[in-house]
C-alpha cells in the first residue's frame, strides 16, 4: 500500500506476462486502465515486459487522491490549483490537504496551512465537504479541481446551497464552474471552486 489509497504490485519477474496480484476487499479501480475490480481475491494481471508502461496501481474506491503539474524542482513556480480525484463510496472518504513554506521550521509554530476534506455517496447524491483551514501559512493555492469519479455524471451541482455554474468541458476556463464528461474510469463531473475557505459540494 502506499497511504490508504493506492496499491502497487511491482513487476520483478523478468519477462512477466500475467502478473498475480491480491486485491483486498471493497471496489478498486485501475489508475492506468480505468477498469474496476471487485476485491478479497486474488487477480491475473496482464502487463507489457517490453515497455513496462504497466506497472499494476489500483485505487481503493471510497479515496480521495491529490496532485498537481510535476515540476523539475521543489518550488520551481507556484502551485495555485490543486486537483482532487475523487472516487466516492457510502463509507466516507478522509484526506487532508498540508502545506508549509517546506524551508524552515516554522510549522512548529502553527505556521502551515491544513485542510481536511470528506466526501461520501447515498444512493444516487455524493457529498463533499471542504472543512475550514488550519495554520498561519498561506500557500499560493488558489483553486481545487475537482474530479467526482462515479457510475453517473451529475445533474445538478450546488456549492454552498446554491447552483454552480455549468460550462461545456472545452470552455472551463471560469474560476468557478462544473461539467460533465467521460475518462477512462467512466462518467465524471470535474469542477474547479475557491480554495482557502470552508465549501460544501453536493452532486444529484
Amino acid at each position: 500500500m502506499f497511504g490508504d489509497a493506492l496499491l502497487v504490485s511491482p513487476v520483478v519477474a523478468p519477462g512477466e506476462r500475467m502478473h498475480k496480484v491480491y486485491l483486498p476487499a471493497g471496489e478498486w479501480y485501475d489508475y492506468f486502465r480505468g477498469a474496476r475490480w471487485h476485491g478479497g481475491k486474488t487477480i491475473d494481471y496482464p502487463v507489457d515486459s517490453a515497455s513496462w508502461q504497466d506497472i499494476p496501481l489500483f485505487i481503493r474506491s471510497g479515496s480521495i487522491v491529490a496532485s498537481q503539474p510535476s515540476q523539475d524542482y521543489t518550488d520551481q513556480y507556484p502551485v495555485a490549483e490543486i486537483a482532487l480525484d475523487v472516487f466516492p463510496s457510502a463509507q466516507p472518504a478522509q484526506f487532508t490537504y498540508y502545506d508549509d513554506d517546506g524551508t524552515t521550521y516554522a510549522y512548529e509554530k502553527g505556521v502551515y496551512y491544513r485542510q481536511p476534506i470528506r466526501a461520501s455517496t447515498k444512493g444516487l447524491t455524493a457529498n463533499l465537504s471542504f472543512g475550514e483551514p488550519s495554520g498561519a501559512f498561506k500557500p499560493p493555492l488558489r483553486f481545487w479541481l475537482v474530479r467526482v469519479h462515479s457510475t453517473t455524471a451529475a445533474s445538478v451541482v450546488l456549492l454552498n446551497g446554491k447552483p454552480l455554474a455549468k460550462v461545456p468541458a472545452s470552455r472551463s476556463g471560469a474560476s468557478s464552474f462544473w461539467s460533465e464528461g467521460r475518462d477512462r474510469f467512466g462518467p465524471v463531473t470535474t469542477m474547479r471552486i475557491p480554495a482557502q475557505q470552508a465549501s460544501s459540494i453536493v452532486l444529484r
